[in-house]
């Protein structure tokens, strides 16, 4: 009662179930052996009760062998078998005295839980409890808490009307007030729902008790009891539900504006859409419910049965209901007719015992009575909007409160008997904890994998799901990330295996007929694919996913119109991935402005597209505007977290527009600026061959010969093909009157290149400088043989190397032959005719 509500195990998916249940299940455990084994008295356990109860149990196991996934139905028992055997046990061997000090420790625990909601609604908790909702100290979701709450309450009150001393009495007081303002703070309208109707009922069998007893109040006395503190202490905690939170939230979980405050939350309760498409799903699964109307599906498989019913309602492509947020159609669509009359008949045999007892109870007993049936009907309330019977503290609370019922009513005398059905109870919640051990360790590790999926990294999640399987098949999800694990590698054999398998487990699965469809689409069965897809759609006909992936293949069949159209309808503002396909097929098209402002709309989704990132930087990059292709390039590299071929091609991207940022820089001038970016092109990819060929450029414009030097050679050392780096480097050589060193360079490019042009002139224009003027002229007379661009530039290089070893005369010829026939004004007219002047004037060689 008291570790219950406060055991979690933060790092495993159930956190708030798994352990309440392992704790549940090793007291009971316990309790049952000392059963056997200890000289506790005993009392007659209730007959009618014990024989209802157990049908209703032998029910829940039986279903296993008619459902669809029998596995389910078998961990799902281990969730109820401990609270059957605490009623059983409870009536049978606790002693009236003993229910104030149960009723003491409930309220004791109440009081710090509320607390910690409570703080934790202010944001004053110095530390942070793991939830999917807040506030929810240590239940996980809000709506978990509130179920607590709600049943919890009236056995607090209790606390407070049967305990005789002060301290006990104001320990009940306090924690029935505090539980009541955390439950108004949850904002859990079915929990209030449930507790108001507990309170209803319970206050209905009260004045029915009085007026049987011919003791019906006064107004008199009903307005003297206005005055009573505790009609005070309610309205006090009424008037502090209404406070605003400060929890700062922005999750998809946080309260939404059907739950900003306390009188928005009941408002919400009247309008449309404030049932969050529960009537819907009810419907639905009353569909479900006349299709297996006698036995049901069997325990734990609505979630499996139900798909085909949904009509898209409450199906998505990234979620899916597990549960019919009512406990009464999930009884009834689980367990069949048979089993919704037989858990009745075990509701009517305990409200009976409650209402026939009442008139004789004696003051206490009458008080015990009317809480328990506020509790119990306070569980029932919930569950018709939510799902109590599933979790552990408010399943706790029903069967404590009906347990304390026929406690406090029975027969006084002791019994020396031992039914036989008690040697088994050890022996069946043994089997119990075990398969919850094994529950739990495959819980531990299949959280790890939904982390490591999150976060995209397949291959790790794939690891882990893998071995969580190994513990047994309790999420057929696992299946799913392994074959998305498979698939990511590309091996589609395998991938498809394990959806298969998925489906062995969810034959109604829409995400497993999406990954079959995707690893048909690996191996090119495009029939398949869509066939997969299709099924997929109709399950959820709104599952974007399907949509995009179905795309696809109309895409790889040359359909583009059909993908088109199919990428517009799975677009949603958390799924770029449509998006990015179509600004692709507009880029094919030409129409790249568009193919741009589609890009650039997948980065502002709220997840926002980072492959999109990456294609804008190609597209700028092609338009060679480098410093958005930078930028682009850049915010890819910042959040792709994996370093495969994407992110390489990323990074030589974001060089490449380094480099040609410099490009420009340098054609304006700008050297300095060239130079930077040229060099910050090589910190990204030191690899790229022509960015050491500009950096090599822009060091001998500014002067810097040495440092040129070794950019060339690392160019050379990249790509030793690279003949504009041999003639730059040979041209640097010549700059620090290195001729010989000059000559070798050009040799060794003579080797890979024996005819081009440039190469032969620059080392015939060394050689004549040298005196070598009969190689010279050789070299000289390939460069013209193979001279492929306007040959009047001839004159005008054959004047430069004639200038250079002192023949003026022949110098003069050929810049007079390039000026006659030149007609372009630009810088080579322009530095032949001063060339020429200065020859002229005496000034030249």
């Amino acid at each position: 009662m008291v570790v219950l509500p406060l055991a979690i195990a933060p790092g495993i998916d159930e956190f708030a179930l798994l352990p309440r249940l392992l704790v549940y299940l090793v007291l009971t455990l316990g309790l049952s052996i000392w059963t056997l084994v200890g000289r506790g008295t005993a009392w007659q356990h209730p007959q009618a009760a014990t024989i209802v109860l157990a049908g209703f149990w032998g029910i829940l196991g039986a279903s296993a062998l008619w459902a669809i996934n029998p596995f389910r139905s078998t961990f799902d028992l281990a969730k109820h078998i401990p609270a059957f055997v605490m009623f059983l046990l409870l009536t049978r061997y606790l002693a009236r005295e003993h229910v104030r000090v149960l009723l003491t420790c409930h309220s004791a625990t109440g009081l710090l839980v509320s607390v910690v909601g409570i703080a934790e609604y202010f944001d004053l908790l110095p530390f942070q409890l793991p939830s999917t909702g807040r506030p929810s100290a240590t239940f996980a979701f809000r709506n978990l808490a509130g179920a607590y709450l709600a049943t919890g309450i009236p056995l607090a009150a209790l606390t407070y009307w049967l305990c005789k001393d002060r301290a006990r009495k104001a320990l009940g007081l306090a924690s029935a007030s505090a539980m009541c303002l955390f439950l108004l703070y949850t904002r859990a309208r079915s929990s209030w729902f449930g507790l108001l109707s507990g309170l209803t009922v319970a206050s209905l069998l009260w004045l029915w008790t009085r007026w049987k007893s011919q003791d019906i109040p006064s107004w008199r006395a009903l307005a003297s009891g206005i005055r009573s503190p505790i009609v005070a202490l309610s309205v006090l905690v009424l008037a502090l539900g209404t406070v605003d939170d400060r929890l700062g939230e922005v999750h998809t979980q946080r309260f939404d504006e059907k739950k900003e405050d306390m009188a928005t939350t009941i408002a919400s309760m009247a309008k449309p859409g404030g049932d969050r498409g529960r009537f819907l799903m009810w419907g639905s699964t009353l569909d479900l419910i006349a299709d297996h109307p006698i036995i049901g599906v069997g325990l734990g498989n609505w979630e499996y049965v139900f798909p085909p019913y949904d009509g898209g309602h409450q199906m998505q492509a990234t979620s899916s209901p597990h549960r019919p947020h009512n406990d009464v159609l999930w009884i009834w669509s689980e367990m069949g007719t048979i089993g919704l009359i037989v858990f009745s008949a075990l509701l009517f045999v305990m409200f009976a015992h409650c209402t026939r007892s009442l008139i004789a109870a004696d003051q206490d007993g009458k008080r015990i009575l009317v809480g328990a049936v506020a509790s119990m009907v306070a569980f029932l309330g919930v569950g018709m909007f939510s799902f109590p019977f599933e979790r552990v503290p408010p399943e706790f609370h029903f069967w404590l409160a009906a347990s304390i019922a026929f406690v406090w009513v029975r027969d006084p005398e002791p019994t020396s008997s031992r039914p036989g059905w008690l040697y088994g109870l050890p022996v069946v919640l043994l089997g119990a904890l075990l398969v919850t051990i094994q529950h739990t360790r495959f819980d531990w590790l299949y959280s790890k994998a939904h982390v490591a999926y999150l976060k995209k990294d397949k291959e790790r999640a794939s690891e882990f799901a893998e071995r969580a399987l190994g513990y047994g098949p309790f999420d057929h999800q696992a299946y799913l990330i392994v074959g998305d694990g498979a698939y990511q590698q590309g091996n589609w054999q395998e991938s498809e295996k394990s959806y298969r398998k998925a489906l062995r487990y969810h034959p109604h699965f829409p995400n497993a007929f999406n990954g079959l469809g995707l690893a048909a689409l690996g191996q090119e069965d495009y029939q398949s694919a869509l066939n997969y897809f299709n099924k997929t759609l109709s399950l959820v006909p709104a599952h974007h996913i399907a949509q995009h992936n179905k795309g696809l293949v109309f895409e790889k069949q040359a359909m583009v119109d059909s993908a088109e159209v199919l990428y517009r309808q799975a677009f949603r503002d958390y799924h770029g991935a449509p998006l990015v396909n179509l600004a692709a097929i507009y880029r094919k098209k030409g129409m790249v402005d568009s193919a741009i402002a589609l890009y650039q709309r997948a980065t502002t989704l709220s997840v926002p597209s980072i492959e999109a990132y990456y294609n804008l930087g190609n597209i700028y990059l092609d338009q060679r505007d480098f410093v958005q292709a930078g930028e682009s390039y850049v915010h890819f590299l910042n959040k792709w977290t994996e370093r495969d071929s994407a992110y390489v091609a990323a990074r030589q991207g974001l060089g490449q527009s380094y480099s040609g940022f410099g490009v420009q820089m340098e054609q304006r001038g700008q050297v300095d600026s060239a130079r930077a970016a040229y060099e910050r092109a090589l910190e990204i990819d030191p690899e790229a061959q022509l960015n050491w060929f500009n950096l090599g450029n822009v060091l001998r414009k500014q002067n810097d010969m040495d440092q040129a030097i070794l950019a060339y050679q690392e160019a050379l050392a990249l790509d030793p093909n690279h003949i504009d780096s041999y003639n730059n480097l040979g041209m640097t050589y010549r700059d620090l009157k290195r001729d010989q060193e000059a000559i070798a360079v050009y040799e060794q490019a003579r080797q890979i290149a024996p005819k081009d042009a440039i190469v032969n002139y620059n080392l015939g224009q060394v050689l004549m400088v040298m005196g070598q003027k009969e190689r010279a002229e050789e070299m000289l007379r390939t460069f013209k043989q193979n001279w492929d661009q306007d040959p009047i530039l001839i004159h005008y290089y054959m004047g430069n190397v004639y200038a250079q070893s002192g023949d003026t005369t022949s110098a003069r010829r050929e810049y007079r032959a390039f000026l006659a026939q030149w007609k372009k004004d630009d810088g080579i007219r322009r530095s032949a005719q001063g060339i020429l002047n200065a020859l002229d004037s005496g000034d030249g060689s």
